[in-house]
């Protein structure tokens, strides 16, 4: 795909996690940029976490790599990531 990521840039995600409040999740451009999609406040108590997030990634190419990074901010729980996705 030529030319930049749209403005709003669909990221969705299936996460299984016994508190998913715990989960900070990012994009990470094929330039190496970190694009904020979840802060680790968000979403308490939630277990099966399917959600569709628009980020704002018009600033960055759309052709190459594109990365997500998931961190935990509380140890103790496990979860496992099923699948994510990008909609240009």
């Amino acid at each position: 795909m030529s030319g930049n990521a749209p403005a709003d840039l669909d990221v969705e995600i299936d996460i299984r996690h016994p508190d998913s409040g715990d989960l900070r999740i990012d994009v990470i451009a094929p330039d190496g940029a970190v694009i904020p999609v979840k802060d680790e406040w968000e979403g308490w108590a939630v277990t099966d976490f399917h959600v569709v997030y628009a980020v704002k990634a018009s600033g960055h190419v759309a052709n190459g790599v594109w990365r997500l990074r998931v961190f935990d901010a509380r140890a103790g729980n496990t979860g496992r990531l099923d699948a994510w996705s990008l909609r240009f």
